[in-house]
């Protein structure tokens, strides 16, 4: 029987350490885009990864970090990967009620 493959919720500011290397911690998650490659994770993502891909990529073009080209190509690179993708619109509430309790971001408590 096949190991089963642990999914991972994976972060925009990790995919964006993929595609620029400059930025901190970015051979940190190159192990992560490793085991991805070698189908050992499962990455999903928030149904608004999509656009956070592109504003990451957009701040990062008017840091001057990279290229008007360099964001659009790995804007098309990052959203072609097979995420899985999940909607948060069900757990809302429950983000809502726990970034409250914790003063914490609500999109970082969006959990099952």
């Amino acid at each position: 029987m096949a190991d089963a493959l642990t999914r991972l919720v994976v972060d925009c500011r990790v995919v964006v350490k993929w595609k620029i290397p400059t930025e901190d911690h970015a051979t940190a998650v190159e192990e992560l885009l490793v085991d991805w490659e070698h189908q050992a994770v499962e990455g999903a993502v928030p149904n608004h990864f999509q656009s956070e891909v592109m504003s990451a990529f957009l701040c990062a073009y008017r840091g001057d970090r990279i290229t008007a080209d360099e964001a659009r190509e790995a804007i098309g690179d990052l959203l072609a990967l097979p995420f899985v993708l999940y909607d948060v619109a069900p757990l809302a509430d429950r983000a809502f009620a726990i970034a409250q309790q914790y003063q914490q971001r609500a999109y970082d408590c969006l959990v099952q």
